[in-house]
């Protein structure tokens, strides 16, 4: 349930701040920077936004988990290239008949781009449901660690069972195959939209 409504932020966020980067002309994007060179900031901005000296502050929670990524840059530049897409005459055409930004986002943009938006939330899910060295980091209760941590600390109790550890990767494995086998058709549809722009 925490990653739904995770990804459920992430989809939103990225969704507004791409957005009026439809409108504007940007070198931003070239500023996008690999995971870990955020490691110390995110790590440093964590710790000091949740103090572990204070035990009213949460500290090794969710939160810590899933701040540091609300919104990735790869969301925001994905939807913005959706945007592109979208003639300005389009958006003209809604402001004479009466839309805002607001409406215009929600009754034209937003169902045109289903597919690009499940994308982001299967590449969000994928990438928190894979994450293993920030929730090392910065959790140390097992009960909120993800999947991958537990992964580590079996293979390190299985030892040299492997029929095992490939009991284990596939429970691990089944979320992100149903997860793909749902979404498919969403993925099909948003590479064959992008083929028929040229």
């Amino acid at each position: 349930m925490r990653n739904i409504w995770k990804h459920a932020v992430l989809i939103f966020a990225a969704l507004l701040v791409a957005y009026p980067f439809y409108y504007m002309v940007t070198t931003a994007f070239k500023n996008m920077m690999p995971a870990e060179a955020t490691l110390i900031p995110n790590f440093v901005m964590m710790t000091r936004l949740f103090r572990p000296n204070d035990p009213t502050r949460i500290v090794d929670g969710y939160l810590v988990q899933i701040l540091p990524f609300i919104a990735t840059a790869f969301s925001i530049f994905l939807l913005r290239q959706q945007f592109l897409g979208f003639p300005k005459e389009l958006k003209d055409a809604a402001r004479i008949d009466g839309a805002g930004d607001v409406r215009f986002l929600w009754s034209v943009v937003l169902p045109n781009s289903v597919s690009t938006l499940v994308t982001v939330a299967i590449i969000g899910f994928l990438a928190s449901w894979n994450a293993f060295q920030w929730p090392l980091i910065m959790t140390s209760r097992p009960d909120i660690q993800p999947v991958q941590i537990g992964l580590n600390a079996f293979r390190g109790e299985a030892g040299s069972s492997y029929h095992l550890l490939m009991a284990a990767a596939a429970f691990v494995v089944a979320p992100v195959v149903a997860l793909y086998l749902v979404g498919q058709r969403y993925l099909v549809q948003g590479v064959a939209r992008t083929g028929i722009r040229g």
